[in-house]
């Protein structure tokens, strides 16, 4: 998946309120337009692919019941056709509809942010203020259990899905999941649990960087996860608990391999609507044991073989100079 993606994935609030909805899509597209073979021809990502898909086989890979995405809009949904009205017949039938519509017709802005574009070394090529995902949204219906979409894909995200990429564990990534209800006995997406699984990824893509993929501990941005999960107008002390229990189940699936702990550091200079002030919190992510030793292990045997390296041509040159 796009590191852009995955370091504010927060930002797909911006196509209207079906969030969760938005960021699997993501997903999904990435998934389809991922090419494994692409080092041998780099050529294959400077086209701009199109894919099909059919909404079964979408909600069925990430959990959504099928009533939840081809039910008619809600009524907080109705903002998405607000400046384009004249569309909404065609493309707002349902609510899966409206968010690829959504999708299609609106570009994500970074103002304050960026979107880096990069290179098949991971140089950045050039930064995009905003980006649109996709355009020719084309949707097939022949009843309500059978629908197909059609799209085009903007190729700086594909690109960037293989040159600026981390890796992503599917079944993980789904399986985070709301509680069961008696409508929805296996639960529903759950969204903010998605959002913090795809941030924990790029932390460790930024952890395994060359200057700091020998550190056993690595600090994340408290402020960034607040507002990735959504609680910017929450104090920092509710947040902090909050975020404490949402990173615990996200860092116990196998594909993160820490643990997080969110601690109070001191306070801040703001001072909140009681006359407290506020306090200043960090997240600290520590490697796993399991991962810790695995690694040890691997720069002792590098080590090692480094050494039996040394040693060897070591000899071959006293070899050389006794034959003088």
């Amino acid at each position: 998946m796009d590191s852009n993606i995955c370091r504010y994935p927060h930002e797909v609030r911006q196509y209207g309120p079906y969030r969760g909805l938005a960021i699997d899509l993501i997903m999904w597209v990435a998934k389809e337009t991922f090419i494994p073979s692409f080092r041998q021809n780099l050529a294959l990502l400077l086209d701009t692919p199109s894919i099909t898909f059919h909404a079964s086989d979408f909600y069925t890979l990430f959990g959504h019941s099928r009533n939840s995405l081809l039910q008619p809009m809600t009524k907080g949904g109705q903002v998405i056709f607000a400046l384009q009205p004249k569309f909404r017949a065609d493309y707002g039938r349902t609510i899966l509809d409206a968010v690829l519509f959504s999708m299609s017709a609106h570009s994500m802005l970074y103002d304050s942010k960026e979107y880096r574009v990069a290179g098949p070394k991971r140089e950045t090529r050039y930064v995009l203020g905003s980006l649109k995902l996709f355009k020719g949204l084309t949707i097939t219906r022949r009843d309500r259990s059978f629908v197909r979409y059609t799209m085009s894909v903007n190729p700086d995200f594909v690109q960037n899905n293989h040159f600026l990429s981390q890796l992503i564990t599917l079944p993980d990534y789904a399986s985070l999941r709301t509680a069961g209800t008696e409508q929805e006995p296996t639960g529903s997406s759950w969204t903010v649990g998605r959002f913090l699984y795809l941030r924990m990824r790029y932390a460790w893509g930024l952890w395994c960087s060359k200057d700091n993929k020998g550190k056993l501990k690595f600090i994340e941005n408290f402020d960034e996860l607040k507002e990735i999960a959504g609680f910017e107008k929450t104090p920092s002390k509710k947040a902090a608990s909050l975020l404490r229990g949402f990173l615990a189940r996200v860092c116990a699936l196998n594909s993160i391999p820490f643990t997080a702990e969110v601690t109070k550091i001191g306070s801040t200079d703001h001072r909140q609507a009681d006359g407290t002030i506020e306090d200043k919190y960090q997240v600290l992510l520590t490697k796993k044991p399991e991962i810790a030793k695995a690694e040890a292990e691997e720069q002792k045997r590098q080590k090692s073989q480094k050494n039996q390296l040394n040693f060897q041509q070591n000899l071959v040159a006293v070899a050389k100079q006794m034959e003088r």
